[in-house]
């Protein structure tokens, strides 16, 4: 008699195929043998991934290039692309631009010439962007919104470089062209990998082995500026210095305390007095009310008074303290070999590790002065602090980590910098160094995760969690990925980023550019991996914080018309929704997409339709009220109209004026929609056009929530059967999840034979599954209820109870698919299981 048996949670994730006999374990009984494009959320459910968005084509095709977030606060956040000695920033899903310049026109020749109403600006090679361009019948797909490159450069013209505008409509007026904004940098495409950052503000600080350390800093959108760092005070030191008594008995120097920082500048020129009694006059710094006054003895300066800005000091024979010296110009990375490698902010100082010369030493900046590296003789505790790691092999620094201590990653192992107590302070004097393990890091940055961190070890085929034991007093952690080894064999982990709102993923470029997720909730045990494949490679990811949620951008190697192109792209958000509700016209499940969204979303602008009959075919008026969407071109322009699931659509067949059309009615109009003014309305579209990244590609379609027929990208265009408000193009992909062989012991039912005739699927908010034993024997669960004509099928909540294929088979294993471009989540999976012998 088959027997319920439910599979409540999903927070293992995929489980190695060397761990499918291990039924004893308890992350056996919520894991999957297979999780490809769907992740697990934190509380134990599954949901298909969300697709993703085309932002812009990388900066070289031919070009790997890495993506790095730079993140000031919550609200302002941009993804930096590095490529060859170049970098472009992305913000809020597109490319930074400089000031657009009007076109006042474009030719049809091959190739075509842009004439711009004003000096460009631009030279060959330049990468710009047009949009906003009027043809004879509507916008011109073959120009707007798409990048050219700059050839032929006039003062006012320029080439689209290999494009031939010939067969294209004439230009007719408008549109504006501007160039991509882009900052030179000395970063080789090969050294990307090595490149680390750490970001305070709205400075970054860049360091590589092979370059001077830099910082990257950013004053407006399209404002960036990268420099070398300076090691040396801020605060310039006194001139001027005289005696009042001059003479070769005594000598004197002084120096600048800043007034906002407190920073001492180094010392002055030198000045001699005839005697121990005389005054010392100076020229003032700005912004320095106070100078300290140093007094030579014994071969040192030491220290002898402190006097205001515009007084002079006066010595009455005062002796020195010689153990209070001025600061001491130093700058450890003054040349090649010398080259920090990484560094982060810990304890009010920049720290600064791993030069070639010094592959364990570890440099801090004076206390809340980051760029001067200074000491005193002897030290004080706000001087800089020079320290090497004591251990049985030199294992090179490869990063920095500021939690309640400075951790330091080597290649070997996992090191403690601090002051010998939590409550103590950093100085040069208190200074230790204390191992915590022997695993080692590779070149991934470690990830923060709550008071946890997250790292790859050197061979990129593990990943370990690190945290601190209060009862150990140590820093101890385990092997987070040791369920799913299968995920790392034959291939590494290259990056990684963590989406921490609102599902806590480490999304990780794997070398053969497969994206694996790893769901990461260290106070409620949740460690579950997954794999995602997309048509092409993944190769650098980055996340920033976008409104209320964290973005994950993608560069993607893919393959168009047979070339290799490479493409940034934005993860979609997962919360497919409309007014708080899930609404499966919101859905994004289809890769490198482009949507047109012609609904109107704003309460004050509505459409009212009136007219003495509403059958299909029958002639109706449609006034505007709050806006004026009309124009001389509308007649052709197909309208949706909408109240709850009823709709109807019309078709313009006459201009009055700006705010009044006459229209036929494409289909019958219910009573909701007759004679009452609705905001629920949509300029729609039978065509998609913008897709040119995607030219010849076959892509899937979603328009208004209802899933269309493949079609091929030409000229940059798919079309549909039916003109919708909202339509959606990109690349398919599936989504299969698969459970483990069923266990419902003691006794173990591992080895019996088991049949699945019924199943039910607890769902959230899914729609186009289908189940069964494996592939090939695959039902659709039935969905369509009670929806209205032309209303999509509506996502489905709860319970959906399917009948399989009754086959006998040793495993009891369940697929199942998401197909189409919709979305599913599964919170638990209730199979009627029957056991032989």
């Amino acid at each position: 008699m088959p027997t319920p048996l439910i599979l409540p949670s999903f927070a293992a994730g995929e489980i190695s195929p060397a761990l499918h006999g291990r039924v004893d374990l308890a992350k056996y009984q919520v894991g999957l043998a297979t999780c490809l494009n769907w992740f697990i959320h934190p509380f134990g459910g599954a949901s298909t991934r969300a697709g993703t968005e085309f932002v812009g084509e990388a900066v070289d095709p031919a070009v790997r290039s890495r993506l790095i977030p730079f993140q000031f606060n919550t609200a302002e956040t941009y993804v930096l692309e590095f490529a060859h000695q170049k970098m472009r920033v992305i913000r809020d899903g597109g490319y930074v631009l400089e000031t657009a310049t009007a076109i006042s026109g474009i030719t049809r020749a091959n190739p075509g010439i842009v004439t711009t109403a004003t000096p460009h600006g631009l030279g060959n090679g330049d990468h710009v962007w047009i949009d906003g361009v009027v043809g004879p019948s509507g916008p011109m797909a073959e120009v707007n919104r798409r990048r050219f490159t700059v050839t032929g450069a006039t003062t006012t013209t320029f080439e689209l470089a290999g494009i031939d505008t010939s067969a294209w409509p004439a230009w007719v007026s408008g549109g504006t062209t501007a160039r991509f904004y882009t900052l030179a940098t000395p970063y080789a495409s090969a050294d990307l990998p090595l490149l680390k950052f750490v970001q305070s503000a709205d400075t970054m600080t860049l360091t590589h082995p092979g370059y001077a350390p830099r910082n990257l800093t950013r004053t407006g959108h399209a404002v960036w500026t990268l420099v070398a760092i300076a090691f040396a005070p801020d605060t310039s030191a006194p001139t001027g210095l005289a005696s009042t008594n001059p003479g070769g008995a005594q000598s004197y120097v002084m120096t600048a305390v800043n007034d906002e920082s407190g920073e001492e500048s180094l010392a002055s020129a030198s000045t001699g007095a005839a005697d121990a009694v005389s005054g010392v006059v100076f020229t003032p710094v700005a912004g320095c009310t106070y100078y300290n006054v140093y007094k030579y003895k014994n071969g040192i300066y030491g220290f002898i008074g402190r006097v205001k800005s515009g007084s002079t000091f006066t010595d009455t024979n005062i002796a020195p303290d010689t153990s209070d010296t001025p600061p001491i110009q130093r700058n450890p990375f003054a040349a090649a070999g010398d080259w920090p490698g990484c560094s982060t902010w810990h304890d009010g100082r920049q720290w600064f590790a791993r030069t070639d010369k010094g592959p364990q030493t570890l440099w801090a900046s004076q206390s809340a002065n980051f760029k001067n590296m200074s000491v005193s003789e002897p030290t004080r505790d706000s001087d800089a602090i020079t320290r090497t790691i004591a251990s049985r092999e030199v294992n090179e620094i490869r990063f920095l980590l500021s939690l309640n201590s400075l951790l330091v990653f080597t290649s070997g192992g996992e090191w403690k910098c601090w002051a010998g107590s939590q409550s103590d302070v950093i100085t040069p004097a208190n200074t230790s160094l204390k191992p915590q393990g022997y695993t080692g890091i590779s070149h991934v940055p470690p990830i923060v995760s709550g008071n946890s961190a997250l790292f790859v070890t050197p061979s990129g085929r593990k990943v370990r969690d690190l945290a601190y034991d209060l009862g150990a007093d140590a820093w101890q952690g385990k092997d987070v990925g040791i369920l799913a080894g299968h995920l790392f064999e034959g291939a590494q982990i290259e990056e990684w980023a963590y989406a921490r709102d609102p599902d806590s993923i480490v999304w990780c470029v794997r070398s053969d550019g497969i994206l694996l997720g790893f769901t990461y909730l260290k106070e409620h045990d949740v460690y579950a991996w997954s794999r995602h494949v997309t048509d092409g490679s993944v190769e650098s990811v980055c996340a920033i914080q976008e409104r209320h949620e964290t973005a994950l951008y993608l560069s993607v190697r893919r393959t168009v018309k047979g070339q290799t192109v490479r493409y940034v792209e934005r993860l979609v958000s997962r919360q497919f929704l409309s007014g708080g509700v899930a609404d499966v016209r919101a859905a994004w499940c289809v890769d490198s997409g482009r949507r047109d969204d012609g609904w109107n979303t704003d309460a004050a602008k509505t459409l009212a339709m009136t007219g003495p009959g509403y059958a299909a075919g029958d002639a109706v008026s449609l006034s505007a009220s709050g806006h004026a969407p009309f124009s001389a071109a509308s007649p052709g322009q197909k309208i949706i109209l909408r109240a709850g699931q009823d709709q109807t659509a019309a078709t313009v067949t006459a201009f009055v004026d700006s705010a009044h059309v006459a229209a036929t009615l494409d289909m019958a109009a219910p009573v909701a929609v007759q004679s009452v003014a609705l905001s629920d309305w949509a300029m729609a579209k039978d065509t998609l056009s913008g897709l040119w990244h995607l030219e010849g590609r076959s892509v899937a379609i979603l328009a208004d929530g209802s899933v269309q027929p493949p079609a091929t990208v030409v000229n940059g265009m798919v079309a549909i059967p039916r003109a919708a408000g909202r339509i959606l193009a990109g690349l398919p992909y599936i989504c299969d999840l698969e459970t483990l062989d069923l266990e419902a012991g003691p006794p173990t039912l591992q080895g019996r034979a088991k049949r699945v005739q019924e199943v039910v699927l607890r769902v959230k908010a899914t729609r186009g599954l289908a189940i069964g034993p494996d592939a090939a024997r695959l039902t659709e669960v039935k969905e369509r209820a009670a929806e209205n004509f032309g209303a999509p099928t509506l996502l489905t909540t709860g319970d959906e109870r399917v009948l399989v294929d009754p086959s006998w088979n040793s495993g009891g294993r369940l697929l199942v698919r998401q197909a189409w471009p919709l979305p599913a989540t599964i919170v638990a999976i209730v199979p009627r299981l029957e056991v032989g012998e």
